[in-house]
């Protein structure tokens, strides 16, 4: 009995355990199918940038969100190279920031104003053209001009008859119209760079009038320390791409040692009888009137006035032009022209007042031989920064001085050496008639002396008395100037 109910209690739990077996092993293969299906597919990879095999359904909505978002990170992150902004439209960055303003509402039934546009300007309007720097530049002040005969330190010992002019430039009104005219141009400070004085020189007619052309002056651009001149350097011209060298250039002519050589040149030493030396030749400039915001400027012509001659100058100042190279710092139009021009000049001065230079040759009766009827005179003449004189006898007719060969200070030799030279006394006088016993009253005295009547150098008659020579207070300065020379 016991064995059979062993039996019945199996049969009655078999159908029981497969069941249970049977839903336990669909769940375990339904989980499996759910969780990860054997199907595959080929989507995006998480990047963004390439594809990516063999990926489950239930992995599919992660890995497109995730390349949904690398792609995203990458745009937003992105950083894209701009062209500069055109020079022509360098206000449209200005522009966007300006809030509109509210216009008017439109009236659309009778007429009663126009309708007001508001006009757009082209921002290249205020860029500077070369016109502009021209028309900006003032001339100089009428020169002050000072003449004379000098004897300059070169090889060779020869008088040389300089003109000196001083003028003044209104420098620091052109540094501040330029600037205004750049300030909005890649040119950040307008560079003042001299680059040449001019000087042009006329001479009187024989009627007193002035022609109409006149002699551009050939000038010493400046001196080195052994004084010998030296020339500028020369600006290449620009052909668009040799910026560099062309701007280089120019820095060395803005060079302030250059700028002085150029605007304010110096001469040779000049020979000082005072001092019985070399010395500077300052003394015969100008004299220089210091005023605000001016700049002087000065030249030497020792080339062009002749004695007895009337002469006058005028000066214009010539510059680099400051827009040279700088093709974005002007309207499109002047591209091609404008930063390509080398120079930019100032319109000419005044002429100066006229000046002159006439012969430094004088003569006194200093004696007399009524024996041989005739008559001595001294000439004083000007030779090597030095006056000179010799003495000569001349009868009636006869032409008054000539020249001689004289012993003067040599510039050249030793302290106190001389040299015999030729010099010309001649004067232009004639001796026309002799008075060897001329009275006058001198201080309530009866005075007897010598007269010589001479036709001078001018055509008018004139005369001169022995008495009156003696004691000429100028025959005895140019006593006391020889006498210093030797």
């Amino acid at each position: 009995m016991a064995k059979a109910d062993k039996v019945s209690i199996l049969e009655r739990h078999v159908e029981k355990l497969a069941l249970l077996v049977s839903v336990v092993l669909f769940g375990y293969a339904a989980s499996r199918w759910a969780l990860e299906s054997p199907v595959r597919l080929t989507v995006i990879d998480p990047s963004g940038r390439r594809t990516k095999a063999n990926v489950g359904p239930e992995q599919v909505d992660k890995v497109l969100e995730q390349a949904a978002m690398s792609v995203k990170d990458a745009y937003d992150g992105a950083e894209e190279t701009v062209a500069p902004v055109p020079l022509s439209a360098g206000h449209t960055v200005e522009y966007r920031h300006i809030e509109p303003r509210q216009s008017e509402g439109l009236d659309l039934g009778l007429s009663q104003r126009p309708v007001r546009t508001d006009v757009i300007v082209d921002p290249s309007v205020n860029l500077p053209t070369l016109a502009k720097i021209q028309a900006a530049m003032d001339p100089p002040k009428r020169p002050d001009i000072v003449a004379g005969l000098e004897l300059p330190k070169q090889d060779t010992l020869e008088d040389k008859l300089v003109a000196r002019g001083l003028v003044l430039f209104p420098i620091e009104k052109l540094r501040t119209a330029w600037g205004e005219l750049v300030k909005d141009t890649p040119i950040q400070v307008p560079m003042l760079a001299g680059y040449a004085v001019v000087v042009e020189v006329q001479q009187a007619l024989p009627d007193g009038t002035w022609p109409k052309a006149a002699k551009t002056v050939t000038l010493l651009v400046r001196l080195d320390n052994t004084e010998q001149p030296v020339e500028v350097p020369p600006i290449p011209d620009f052909d668009g791409k040799n910026v560099q060298s062309v701007r280089d250039a120019r820095n060395k002519v803005a060079d302030a040692l250059m700028q002085t050589g150029i605007l304010r040149p110096e001469y040779y030493k000049i020979w000082s009888i005072e001092q019985d030396d070399w010395g500077t030749w300052r003394a015969r400039l100008p004299e220089l009137r210091a005023e605000d915001g001016q700049m002087p400027v000065w030249f030497h012509d020792d080339s062009t006035m002749q004695l007895g001659g009337t002469y006058r100058y005028r000066v214009q100042v010539r510059f680099i032009n400051p827009l040279l190279t700088y093709e974005d710092a002007v309207p499109s139009k002047n591209k091609k022209t404008d930063p390509y021009e080398k120079f930019v000049s100032t319109p000419f001065s005044e002429w100066s007042r006229p000046v002159a230079v006439r012969r430094q040759v004088y003569f006194y009766l200093t004696g007399t031989s009524q024996t041989t009827r005739q008559m001595t005179v001294t000439v004083y003449a000007h030779k090597w920064g030095q006056i000179v004189r010799n003495r000569f006898r001349v009868t009636p007719g006869q032409p008054i001085g000539g020249k001689a060969t004289v012993n003067i200070r040599d510039p050249l030799g030793p302290k106190g050496s001389t040299r015999s030279v030729e010099v010309d006394f001649t004067t232009g006088a004639v001796a026309l008639r002799f008075n060897f016993r001329k009275e006058m009253i001198r201080r309530g005295i009866p005075v007897r002396t010598a007269e010589m009547l001479y036709m001078a150098k001018d055509k008018l008659l004139k005369s001169r008395i022995q008495a009156l020579d003696d004691n000429n207070e100028q025959r005895k300065k140019l006593d006391a100037q020889v006498e210093g020379a030797r």
